[in-house]
């Protein structure tokens, strides 16, 4: 074998393994990367688990009601506070039968 073969074979093998070492690391950088977006997201979705219970405690009907009243206002009572999906219409209709 000529000195310039075992060069070039030489110089490509040590190329192949910088390249499998640099493949190694963007992998594991890249799997790190995906660990720690995912415990952020797990974080995120738990604080709007929160955040909509805590919308949802206050645009409840009982909790509306004392707002007003620590307001100092008198809640009139031809307001019936029900939640948005239900159709009053529909109620009312279902009660004069």
């Amino acid at each position: 074998m000529s000195m310039s073969r075992l060069t070039f074979l030489i110089f490509a093998m040590a190329s192949l393994a910088i390249v499998v070492v640099h493949l190694r690391s963007e992998r594991i950088r890249v799997t790190s990367r995906t660990l720690a977006l995912e415990q952020e997201w797990m974080a995120l979705r738990t604080e709007w688990w929160s955040l909509q219970t805590r919308v949802s405690r206050l645009r409840s009907p009982e909790r509306i009601r004392e707002r007003v009243w620590q307001l100092g206002r008198e809640f009139p009572k031809s307001v019936h506070l029900v939640p948005a999906y239900v159709d009053v219409r529909m109620s009312l209709h279902r009660g004069r039968g």
